[in-house]
């Protein structure tokens, strides 16, 4: 186990019938059992996994009272890592400015860059360490805008300790997700 304290930046609740999410685009929901698929996998590798959720921080306080809390956060834990599992706008460019000011490493993961990198992922880039993606075709685009990028096959859903051999198949092959998103249509196809 490293010895090293991380803060893990996500949405932990589906926030999709709050009020104010007719106007985050439906990014309100929550796709991913994030406690599962980082918060556990976090803590078999570090000694110290700090969660805060940055958008329920913003419905409580808005975003520059949430932006305040997580920077003295940051100060008060000296984390090496900050893991930011981006979604919206609830953390400003100057907050990981600060934070890498501290001396903690940010990363910011990426999700669906096929259709968001160009309007959002990519404005991220000089304020980040590292950004994780789990689209190849975005490694090139990141590279060429001088961003540390890492290429990450998706297996959100997928338990860290799943017996398999007792998983009977039901289907050949499934799709999970939004069709209308970006040429999922095309893929299913």
């Amino acid at each position: 186990m490293i010895n090293e304290t991380v803060i893990l930046l996500a949405r932990l609740k589906d926030y999709s019938q709050h009020r104010l999410a007719k106007t985050s685009e439906g990014t309100l929901g929550l796709s991913a059992n994030i406690d599962l698929f980082f918060n556990k996998s976090l803590q078999q590798i570090f000694s110290k996994v700090i969660t805060c959720d940055p958008a329920e921080r913003v419905m409580e306080m808005g975003v520059m009272g949430a932006n305040k809390e997580i920077l003295e956060l940051v100060r008060k834990e000296h984390p090496k890592y900050v893991i930011w599992l981006s979604s919206m706008y609830e953390i400003t460019e100057s907050t990981f400015d600060d934070i890498r000011q501290e001396g903690s490493t940010v990363i910011g993961w990426f999700f669906d860059d096929e259709y968001r990198f160009a309007r959002y992922s990519k404005w991220w880039i000089p304020h980040l360490d590292y950004c994780v993606t789990f689209d190849l075709e975005a490694v090139p685009k990141y590279r060429a805008l001088g961003a540390r990028v890492i290429h990450e096959i998706s297996c959100e859903g997928t338990a860290i300790e799943r017996d398999w051999s007792k998983i009977e198949e039901k289907y050949d092959v499934s799709f999970v997700g939004w069709k209308s998103k970006a040429l999922r249509e095309q893929y299913i196809n």
